[in-house]
Formats: C-alpha cells, structure tokens, sequence
C-alpha cells in the first residue's frame, strides 16, 4: 500500500474510534453510529479481499461468536420472540467488533494515551454539563433533590452506567498520576484536576460496583506504593494500617456514609412489600428468584429473551407484586445468560474473562487487566450486556485493547504503559 494512502486511512481509522470512545460520555446510542462507520471504513479499502484473507479465526474471537451463535440458536426454543430480536440486535457488538477491529488496526500506545486523555477531559466536561443542568432545573427545590444521583446523571445516563465510564478513566489517571517522576508540573496539573474531577463525579454517582471498583483499584496502588519496605511484615503492619485510616476516611463521606446505611437498611428485612427503590433488597430478591428458575432448566435455559419475562412471572407468583409490575430485571448477567442460553452461555462468558485476561497479562496491559475486573464486578450486580451502554462500551474497549499495537512507539516514553 502506498505510504500516503496508508497514513490517510490509518488517521481516519484513529479519528472513527476517538469518535466512539468520546460519544460514550454523551449518550447511550451515539456510538452505534460510530460502529456504522468504522464498518463503512473497513469496506471502503482496495485491500479488502487481501484483509478478508489475512482474517485467523483465534479463539477470542471464536468464544465471542459462539456466545452470539447460541443466542441465535436458542430463539428456536424461546416463547418470546420480540425480547428474542431486541437481544439479539444488542449483541450485535459481540459479532461485529472484534471482526473489525483484529482485521484492521492502528492502535498502540502513543494513541492510547491520547485517547485515554481525551475521553477523561470528555467525561469532565459531560459531567459538569449534566450537573449544571441538574443544578439549573432544580435549584429551586433544595439541595436534596439537585444532588439526587439519578437526576445528576438524568440528562446523559443512568448513573450505575456512567459511573463505569469514570471509574475507567480513573484507573488510567491514577496510573499516569502515579508516574509523576516521568510528568512536567503542566502534565501533573492537568492530570491532577481531571483525577479530582473524575473523584467527585463518582462520589455524586455513586454507583456501588463503581466504588467497589475503585476502592479495589485504590487497595493494589497502597500495596504497590508500599513495596518499597523490603521487610514484609513492616510492609503489612504498614498497609493495615494505612488502610484503616483510609476506611474510615471514606466512610465519613456523607455519600459513601450514606449508601452504607442505605446498604445495612435495605439488606435487614426484605418483605414482598419491597420496591425498586430499595436497590440491594430487590436485587437480592431478583437473584433469589432468578436461582429458582435456574434450577428447574439448568442445561438450556429458557430461550432467548426470556430471563426478565420468566422472572416477572416468578415475582408474581411468589407475592413480589411490586417488583414485578416495576419490570424488575436479574441485575447479574450470568443469571440473566443462564436463563436465556442455559449453562453453556455461562461457560462462553468465563472464557470470555479468562482469554483475555490472559492475554493482558501476558503483554503487561495493566489498563486492560483493570476492564476485565470492572467487567466482572458489572456482570455479578448488572445486566450490562443486555444494555448498549454496557455491551457496546465493554466489548469496543476490550477489542481495542486486544487488538492494540504491541509495538512501542520511538517517541513514547519507555515507562510503565497502560
């Protein structure tokens, strides 16, 4: 290919993912359209049928066709063909991304840094947008209902979703803060107000699995942080004890203080009485009740599309009448795979997770490691692959970072990359 031409394609390549990478801070749907045109990019090539043959069926991908592959299969056994075509439309993703981004690619580390630096300045500005329009439409009815988490996030997202974008970008940050040996003080400021920024954000979200997630994130950088004490008892009284002062640090935060409580209220007793509203005991009554269903089809599920109508109809019959008429959903994507595809979807979603950790670790991706693991914490509290901010995001991200140039870049720095 002619040098020229390669260069062109290969920044209108960069340009369509940023696109996508950036429309995940602005809305649940604008990176379909990003999808459509990287797929249009990848057509519009002279080198198409060379690229078609250069395509290796490799077991990442082949696990993430067969999970799509089942759920095409079990539509046959499914009493709800309409749920059946919308999950089936969703995991889309499953089929196409990974197709074109191990097929062609331009990613490496130089452009992961800079798209990992415009997607938290994107998330920033995202999230001071939605809180200013929180604060403007409600700032006659007191502060209890402006910072309420759902209407924060009301005019981009629900907030357990978006939470996920900026614990993503946190972890990048934190990283990058972390190496402030290799920064300018301009770098560092930067980086240090985006990092604040992204914090406060997630304590106005406050999304669970988010703060799980970080507080994991924020465990590995103490004990990493501490390696510099050579005696490992010294090294262990010291991160005891430095963890307990960051405990109860965080716990005197009023909306970490405040999710604790709601956590320890919610969890006490659970009636058939019990809400949405109540976010721990309905999930807790979903999985209950999902478990049950399980058990009666073990091997092949109920079909796809099936798990939230089978479940409603469950709450029903067990007095959940609340729950059921509120739509309440699994809220854990194994049970809601299980339910739909039976057991053999729950062993393609482990491969999923251990294929690509795998591959992450083997190559030192420390930021992909971090998406695995926020993955899997959104998979056990969520149906995120049901959901196109969920799928969409997670699969695209994954891709990228598999799929990414190992390598390095003569103008990037020879530090730690994420």
């Amino acid at each position: 290919m002619n040098p020229n031409l390669k260069l062109h394609r290969e920044n209108f390549w960069l340009a369509i993912v940023f696109f996508i990478a950036l429309s995940f801070t602005w809305s649940e749907r604008l990176s379909s359209v990003g999808i459509i045109f990287l797929s249009i990019h990848w057509l519009l090539d002279k080198q198409l049928l060379d690229k078609i043959r250069s395509f290796k069926l490799k077991p990442f991908i082949a696990t993430c066709w067969l999970f799509f592959l089942l759920h095409i299969v079990a539509c046959i056994w499914t009493h709800y063909p309409d749920f059946a075509m919308q999950t089936i439309m969703v995991k889309l993703s499953l089929l196409v991304i990974p197709f074109l981004l191990s097929t062609e690619n331009y990613f490496n580390n130089k452009s992961k840094q800079s798209l990992m630096y415009a997607f938290s300045i994107s998330l920033c500005v995202s999230f001071m947008y939605t809180l200013g329009l929180d604060l403007l439409l409600n700032f006659d009815k007191g502060k209890i209902v402006y910072l309420n988490r759902m209407q924060i996030s009301e005019a981009i997202m629900h907030p357990g979703y978006y939470s996920n974008y900026f614990a993503l970008a946190m972890v990048w940050c934190g990283y990058e803060v972390s190496n402030y040996r290799t920064k300018s003080n301009y770098q560092l400021l930067w980086l240090g107000g985006i990092f604040l920024m992204l914090s406060l954000a997630l304590l106005l979200l406050i999304s669970k699995t988010a703060i799980l997630f970080i507080g994991i994130f924020f465990l590995f950088l103490l004990w990493k942080f501490l390696d510099r004490i050579k005696n490992i008892v010294a090294r262990m009284l010291a991160y005891m004890l430095a963890l307990s002062f960051i405990i109860f640090l965080a716990i005197q935060i009023p909306s970490i203080k405040y999710r604790i409580h709601e956590t320890q209220r919610d969890t006490g007793t659970i009636s058939k009485e019990v809400s949405i509203m109540n976010s721990t005991g309905s999930r807790i009554t979903a999985w209950q009740n999902s478990w049950k269903l399980i058990q009666e089809k073990t091997m092949w599920g109920y079909g796809t599309g099936s798990a939230n109508a089978q479940l409603k109809q469950k709450l029903l019959d067990e007095g959940y009448t609340n729950l059921a008429n509120d739509n309440m959903h699994t809220h854990n994507q194994l049970f809601h795979t299980w339910l739909d595809i039976g057991f053999l979807g729950i062993v393609f979603i482990i491969l999923i997770w251990v294929s690509s950790a795998y591959h992450f670790v083997k190559l030192k991706n420390t930021l992909g490691i971090w998406l695995i693991v926020l993955m899997v914490l959104n998979l056990l509290t969520d149906d995120m692959l049901e959901i196109q901010a969920g799928i969409v995001f997670f699969v695209f991200f994954l891709c990228l970072f598999y799929y990414q140039k190992t390598t390095l870049d003569a103008t990037v720095n020879k530090t730690e990359h994420i």
